[in-house]
Protein backbone atom coordinates (compact mmCIF):
# COMPACT_ATOMS: atom_id res chain seq x y z
CA UNK A 1 0.00 0.00 0.00
CA UNK A 2 2.87 2.36 0.65
CA UNK A 3 3.78 2.19 -2.99
CA UNK A 4 0.85 3.14 -4.29
CA UNK A 5 0.82 6.16 -2.46
CA UNK A 6 3.58 7.07 -4.34
CA UNK A 7 2.44 6.28 -7.82
CA UNK A 8 -1.13 7.94 -7.41
CA UNK A 9 -2.35 11.40 -7.14
CA UNK A 10 -3.67 10.64 -3.47
CA UNK A 11 -5.86 13.45 -3.23
CA UNK A 12 -7.74 12.25 -6.79
CA UNK A 13 -7.97 9.26 -6.30
CA UNK A 14 -11.00 6.63 -4.78
CA UNK A 15 -10.48 5.45 -1.09
CA UNK A 16 -11.15 2.05 -2.66
CA UNK A 17 -8.19 1.99 -4.90
CA UNK A 18 -5.87 3.64 -2.64
CA UNK A 19 -6.62 0.75 0.50
CA UNK A 20 -6.97 -2.05 -2.19
CA UNK A 21 -6.37 -1.27 -5.79
CA UNK A 22 -9.70 -1.33 -6.71
CA UNK A 23 -10.38 0.35 -9.66
CA UNK A 24 -13.48 0.55 -11.60
CA UNK A 25 -15.84 2.79 -13.50
CA UNK A 26 -16.85 4.15 -9.73
CA UNK A 27 -13.53 4.93 -8.87
CA UNK A 28 -13.19 7.48 -11.94
CA UNK A 29 -16.47 8.67 -10.85
CA UNK A 30 -14.77 9.56 -7.32
CA UNK A 31 -12.28 11.60 -9.82
CA UNK A 32 -14.14 13.17 -11.57
CA UNK A 33 -16.29 14.70 -8.79
CA UNK A 34 -12.78 15.81 -7.71
CA UNK A 35 -12.19 17.41 -10.74
CA UNK A 36 -15.57 19.40 -10.98
CA UNK A 37 -14.57 20.56 -7.58
CA UNK A 38 -11.27 22.18 -9.29
CA UNK A 39 -13.33 23.20 -12.35
CA UNK A 40 -16.14 24.93 -9.94
CA UNK A 41 -13.02 26.41 -7.61
CA UNK A 42 -10.59 27.74 -10.65
CA UNK A 43 -8.30 25.58 -10.53
CA UNK A 44 -7.66 24.92 -6.64
CA UNK A 45 -5.76 22.36 -5.23
CA UNK A 46 -8.34 20.27 -3.22
CA UNK A 47 -8.67 19.60 0.62
CA UNK A 48 -6.63 22.62 0.66
CA UNK A 49 -5.22 22.87 4.46
CA UNK A 50 -5.74 18.73 4.75
CA UNK A 51 -1.69 17.37 5.00
CA UNK A 52 -1.69 14.50 2.30
CA UNK A 53 -0.87 12.06 4.35
CA UNK A 54 -4.38 13.17 6.67
CA UNK A 55 -6.79 12.71 3.23
CA UNK A 56 -7.50 9.09 2.76
CA UNK A 57 -7.88 9.34 6.99
CA UNK A 58 -10.37 12.08 6.82
CA UNK A 59 -12.74 11.15 4.25
CA UNK A 60 -13.05 7.36 5.91
CA UNK A 61 -14.23 9.64 8.38
CA UNK A 62 -16.51 11.20 6.58
CA UNK A 63 -15.21 14.00 5.31
CA UNK A 64 -16.12 15.99 2.21
CA UNK A 65 -14.73 19.28 0.89
CA UNK A 66 -17.17 21.97 0.91
CA UNK A 67 -18.61 22.99 -2.50
CA UNK A 68 -16.88 25.78 -4.04
CA UNK A 69 -18.20 29.76 -3.63
CA UNK A 70 -20.55 30.17 -6.27
CA UNK A 71 -21.01 26.61 -7.26
CA UNK A 72 -24.32 25.93 -8.70
CA UNK A 73 -26.66 23.59 -6.08
CA UNK A 74 -27.14 20.57 -8.89
CA UNK A 75 -23.08 20.66 -9.46
CA UNK A 76 -22.96 20.73 -5.58
CA UNK A 77 -25.23 17.82 -5.48
CA UNK A 78 -23.61 16.04 -8.43
CA UNK A 79 -19.82 16.39 -6.43
CA UNK A 80 -21.24 14.93 -3.02
CA UNK A 81 -22.79 11.81 -5.18
CA UNK A 82 -19.67 11.17 -6.71
CA UNK A 83 -18.33 11.52 -3.18
CA UNK A 84 -19.97 8.47 -1.66
CA UNK A 85 -17.57 6.37 0.10
CA UNK A 86 -19.56 3.00 -0.97
CA UNK A 87 -18.86 2.77 -4.96
CA UNK A 88 -22.33 1.41 -6.05
CA UNK A 89 -23.72 4.40 -4.27
CA UNK A 90 -22.28 7.06 -6.74
CA UNK A 91 -23.46 7.50 -9.68
CA UNK A 92 -22.50 6.03 -13.27
CA UNK A 93 -21.17 8.36 -16.56
CA UNK A 94 -24.28 7.51 -17.87
CA UNK A 95 -26.28 9.56 -14.70
CA UNK A 96 -23.99 12.11 -14.62
CA UNK A 97 -23.65 13.14 -18.44
CA UNK A 98 -27.90 13.09 -18.11
CA UNK A 99 -27.37 15.38 -15.15
CA UNK A 100 -25.32 17.36 -16.55
CA UNK A 101 -27.36 17.39 -19.43
CA UNK A 102 -29.81 18.26 -17.43
CA UNK A 103 -28.06 21.25 -15.87
CA UNK A 104 -26.98 23.11 -18.88
CA UNK A 105 -30.61 22.72 -20.64
CA UNK A 106 -29.45 20.05 -23.32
Amino acid sequence: NESIRGKFPIKWTAPEVLRQSIFTSKSDCWSFGILLWEIYSFGRIPYPRIPIQDVIRHIEQGYRMEPPEHCPLQISHLMSACWELEPTARPSFAEIVNKLKRFIGY
